[in-house]
């Protein structure tokens, strides 16, 4: 089976839910640039991409496809840290294996197929930072899970400054953004990306108030 056990039981499952997230957060953690390079440290198995029949979470088949389009046209010109070490792969199992983040992501491309219209409205570098920024200005009001909200808010934090400054990060976020309302149509809907069910609002709610928010 290559579904990594989510209670942390055994070294794939902590290596894959502790070890590796610690990681990404200590980096995040740091506005040093240079501690980017610290993803070589992941540790990462192909078999948390394959469905061998225990079945994939709505949409892998999509995603599966945007990072296929994207590493097509963008990998090679990418920062060495993202280009040579396992950090996109990682992101795709994350997907595939971690449903908080199925969800989160899922959310994400949600909100940009909703809001196509005023994609289309944005015809300026800095109407399109606005467009990101609100989307994330969403994602911060909506994702109650109080333990990994700060992480994420300094990611997206980090994200937007590259996109504002950098060409590289400029083209990629429009070429995610295009490909998602370009392919809306493959895209399935799922109750699991609406935050109204987004743990622990819709879901979790014991498990959330046994761990005192921090589930």
């Amino acid at each position: 089976m290559s579904r990594v056990n989510n209670k942390w039981v055994n070294e794939e499952s902590w290596t894959f839910h502790i070890t590796n997230k610690n990681l990404l957060r200590s980096i995040i953690d740091s506005e040093d640039d240079k501690e980017l390079m610290r993803v070589k440290e992941l540790e990462f198995d192909e078999k948390w991409l394959v469905n061998d029949g225990e079945g994939d979470p709505p949409n892998m088949d999509w995603i599966r496809a945007i990072i296929k389009a994207w590493s097509e046209e963008y990998l090679d010109g990418a920062p060495i840290w993202l280009k040579k070490f396992k950090l996109v792969p990682l992101i795709e199992s994350l997907y595939r294996q971690d449903s908080a983040y199925a969800e989160r992501i899922g959310g994400v491309v949600q909100w940009i197929i909703y809001n196509e219209k005023y994609w289309q409205m944005c015809d300026t570098k800095q109407k399109k930072v606005k467009f990101v920024e609100d989307c994330r200005d969403w994602w911060l009001e909506e994702d109650h899970r109080g333990r990994t909200r700060n992480w994420i808010n300094k990611m997206w934090t980090r994200v937007l400054k590259w996109y504002a400054k950098k060409k590289f990060w400029y083209d990629t976020i429009n070429f995610l953004i295009d490909y998602t309302i370009e392919h809306k149509g493959e895209w399935q809907p799922h109750p699991m990306y609406d935050p109204k069910v987004w743990f622990p609002r819709g879901r979790g709610k014991i498990n959330d108030k046994v761990h005192g928010g921090l589930a």
